[in-house]
């Protein structure tokens, strides 16, 4: 496993992410869902989802499989439990460096914004 240094973002409230960044992370959800092609079957990880528009969207069109959104920020991946709540689709507090799933957990993985705030994306 690669050692990352600890990433040096500071998130402080999942709505204020909402209204600055959540807009435009919600309209790219939809293109870059389409872009994937995901497989019809499995469970998917999106690494970095900050308040879950990604991850909730990928729920929305794949109900028979779970969906599972990551965050190392917890204001976000609190607000993402709040607001995007479904029965396929969770989230974890985790880095993206330090993922904590077995390999194969999952049959996709997708990050839509996320590599901009990882120290060392290898």
């Amino acid at each position: 496993m690669i050692s990352s240094p600890p990433s040096g973002y500071h998130a402080s409230d999942g709505a204020a992410y909402e209204r600055f960044l959540g807009r435009w992370t919600e309209r790219l959800a939809t293109v870059f869902a389409d872009f994937a092609r995901l497989p019809d079957d499995g469970d998917v990880l999106e690494v970095g989802c900050g308040t879950g528009s990604l991850a909730a969207e990928i729920a929305r069109r794949r109900p028979q499989c779970r969906i599972t959104g990551t965050d190392i920020a917890e204001p976000y991946v609190r607000y993402a439990r709040e607001q995007r709540a479904s029965v396929n689709l969770g989230f974890e507090l985790a880095d993206a460096a330090a993922l904590p799933f077995d390999d194969g957990t999952f049959a996709a993985t997708m990050a839509q914004l996320v590599l901009t705030f990882v120290p060392d994306p290898r």
